[in-house]
Order: structure tokens, then C-alpha cells, then sequence
């Protein structure tokens, strides 16, 4: 029970301008990674489309 409690001391921060901060660098990272998934996913789109249409002959 310790040990749980004193790893979420260590991740999250606990003074409370340090743990708003920590919530919106989090917030941010995962807006960008969502984003750059979804750029990713539409390249991978894409090629798959270019690679179906030379396959086809079209």
C-alpha cells in the first residue's frame, strides 16, 4: 500500500501550480499524439489506395 502510494507521489506531481502545469504538458501530449496518429493512419490510407489502383491496372 506504501510503496503504490509513494510511486504516485513520484509521478504526479503534488504542489498545486506544479500539478496544474503537469496537466496541461499531459494535455497537449496527447493532443499531439493523437494527431500525428492520424496523420500516420491516413498516409498508411493512401499507399494502400496507391498500391490497390497499380494492382488493378487502374
Amino acid at each position: 500500500m506504501s510503496l503504490g502510494l509513494g510511486l504516485a507521489q513520484v509521478v504526479f506531481p503534488q504542489e498545486s501550480g506544479d500539478r496544474l502545469q503537469w496537466w496541461v504538458n499531459r494535455r497537449s501530449y496527447l493532443a499531439r499524439r493523437k494527431e500525428l496518429r492520424n496523420v500516420r493512419a491516413k498516409e498508411r490510407g493512401e499507399r494502400g489506395a496507391r498500391a490497390r489502383r497499380r494492382r488493378s491496372g487502374g
